[in-house]
């Protein structure tokens, strides 16, 4: 091992010496049997332990004990929230995955004090349910935070969609429908999902659509959507030619002109 003393000047030592008996009745001192050492319950740390300073760098900590922790529970729902997080940030797979395999391979019980066996899947699904219906506060508090952190710019916004189908009928799923399918199945049902960043590409929202929605017909919900959650601004919309058609050209009523070249109140879509 390497030594310092005073005045910053290093020497290297032996950390055990050979040559060097310790006092037999040295309370201190503890002989170990190397043929015996094994190593039990070996878990991952550093990854875990990053994701949960983010969590609270973001103060998603102080967030969901706000939004969901009102009901008592074995484990509180905002651990429950930043265990999900820290596995999409770590080791992104299924509720089923993250019980079986990845969380018990982790030392996030320590990190975020859960007793033991009190994480399983439906726990977690039950999370999802419960941060649903929290999106928008969701949404506003990260633009928020993100903004504060690295001085972003929200006065540009990339706008696109994509989609994701599901195997069997999706009977109890009013949005499955077969429409434009972008993953080649037109045979499954599928939903429309919207994404909004901004010119970092840091999601500033999201919506979901019916899967037999044209995209042509969801820009001015999702325009309303912006300007009901974050009010009304100058901003400059970006997506490609397929949103616009001739019966979607503009929304006079709303001041939003489909052009590259016009200033417009209160967005503009380019």
């Amino acid at each position: 091992m390497e030594v310092f003393n005073e005045q910053g000047e290093a020497q290297q030592l032996k950390l055990f010496p050979s040559g060097v008996e310790p006092p037999p009745d040295d309370p201190q001192v503890a002989r170990v049997l190397l043929g015996r050492v094994r190593l039990e319950r070996t878990r991952q740390f550093g990854a875990c332990y990053l994701g949960f300073a983010l969590w609270k760098r973001l103060g998603l900590d102080g967030f969901f004990e706000q939004v969901v922790d009102g009901d008592p529970a074995d484990v509180p729902w905002s651990c429950v929230a930043a265990l999900l997080a820290i596995n999409r940030l770590c080791a992104p797979g299924s509720e089923l995955a993250v019980e079986q395999r990845w969380y018990p391979s982790t030392a996030l019980d320590d990190l975020l004090a859960i007793e033991e066996g009190k994480i399983n899947d439906t726990r977690l699904y039950r999370c999802l349910d419960r941060i649903l219906p929290q999106k928008t506060k969701l949404e506003r508090h990260l633009k928020d935070r993100y903004g504060t952190l690295f001085g972003a710019q929200f006065d540009v916004l990339l706008y696109d969609l994509t989609s994701t189908y599901g195997e069997g009928a999706a009977e109890n799923n009013p949005m499955m429908r077969r429409g434009y399918s972008r993953d080649h199945r037109p045979d499954c049902e599928q939903m429309v999902i919207a994404l909004i960043v901004n010119h970092e590409g840091f999601p500033f929202s999201y919506e979901t659509f019916n899967g037999n929605r044209a995209d042509v017909s969801t820009m001015e919900t999702v325009l309303r959507m912006v300007e009901r959650k974050y009010g009304k601004a100058r901003r400059i919309w970006v997506f490609d030619r397929g949103i616009v058609s001739e019966e979607y050209h503009s929304y006079p009523q709303a001041g939003w002109p489909i052009s590259g070249g016009h200033t417009a109140q209160p967005d503009e879509a380019v």
